[in-house]
């Protein structure tokens, strides 16, 4: 059963925020007035890389880059320690989105999701009883020996969260998850409003659906359409015909003229350079839907030590915020006492 919630021993609000929110700080809300849940979960390759660096530590990380030996994440093509054969592969993380069904949601409605029984943490830190909720979204990351250091990126949305598909088979919904139907445009935000951030220890607020309509990059590109069509005619029959790969991010492909890159004035962090300047999931990057992964995550670094020299070097951008998340032991020690 999931637990849809991050795990902390020190930090209750963080554990409800990671829950509801965005990475913008903002929660969605589905048309049915149900807020929509988050994970994060990573491979066992990625988990072993933590423990035997000791990078859960904030200390270790700290020291590995004073050192100049801090180590990167696993591509796949070295052994890793402490992993058997069938599970030497790059470091992977997956972020999935899910909505709660209402008790009126109807058997034909959820045969359209890949479903889960959860326990939901609430604003103030509770775990409800077991509820049920369907993937609407869902990112891949994987680093591979030849995706760089950026990771490659794929991102699959459910089928019925911006317009009914009726082409992908099935009863339909009466209407979208985040739109009404026939649908709506909300301009170039792609949203009809954001909800304040949900915060510890207060009720929830009234829960107004957000209208959500789909940003410019959306718009039909037949060589996704055809892979997506073929997909969902071998996986007939089974809940992974409603979904849909809306795209991906990596390093530009083989004579590719217009790559996008990706900077910051003032030059602290290195530019990258990705395959595509657009890449948001309707239910994870709402409220900034003119971006792509990287734009984001090149921001990634280990734990730096204080005063660490600009520009960062690109040899320590991992573009992952995880390593960040780690405390160092002297303070989580120092928490445990309290």
């Amino acid at each position: 059963m999931k637990r849809l919630a991050a795990f902390s021993k020190t930090d209750t609000s963080g554990v409800v925020n990671d829950a509801f929110d965005e990475a913008t700080g903002q929660p969605l809300i589905d048309q049915w007035s149900q807020y929509v849940r988050y994970e994060v979960r990573v491979s066992e390759s990625e988990y072993n890389y933590y423990v035997t660096n000791s990078y859960y530590d904030a200390d270790s990380q700290i020291v590995a880059v004073q050192q100049n030996r801090f180590v990167g994440f696993p591509k796949g093509n070295q052994t890793i320690p402490g992993l058997p054969a069938w599970s030497q592969f790059g470091a992977t993380e997956i972020k999935a989105s899910w909505r709660v069904f209402p008790d009126n949601a109807t058997a034909a409605e959820k045969s359209r999701y890949f479903r889960a029984k959860a326990i939901l943490v609430d604003s103030y830190g509770n775990c409800s009883d077991t509820a049920k909720v369907g993937l609407i979204g869902l990112h891949i990351l994987r680093l591979t020996p030849s995706t760089g250091a950026t990771w490659y990126w794929a991102s699959f949305e459910q089928v019925d969260n911006l317009s009914l598909q009726p082409q992908f088979g099935g009863t339909l919904p009466a209407h979208p998850n985040f739109n009404t139907n026939p649908p709506v445009m909300y301009g170039d935000s792609g949203y009809s409003y954001k909800p304040a951030p949900i915060k510890y220890g207060q009720p929830l607020p009234a829960p107004k659906p957000v209208g959500v309509s789909a940003p410019p990059f959306r718009s039909t590109d037949p060589l996704l359409d055809s892979i997506n069509m073929a997909y969902n005619k071998m996986l007939d029959g089974t809940p992974f015909q409603f979904y849909q790969m809306i795209g991906t991010v990596n390093p530009p492909y083989a004579g590719q003229t217009n790559p996008t890159i990706d900077s910051v004035p003032g030059g602290t962090y290195p530019s990258v350079t990705v395959n595509a300047a657009q890449l948001a999931n309707s239910t994870m990057e709402t409220y900034g839907v003119k971006s792509n992964c990287v734009s984001c995550h090149m921001f990634g670094y280990p734990q730096l030590p204080p005063n660490y020299p600009t520009p960062y070097s690109s040899s320590l951008q991992v573009f992952t915020f995880l390593p960040g998340l780690a405390e160092s032991s002297g303070a989580a020690a120092k928490k445990l006492k309290k």
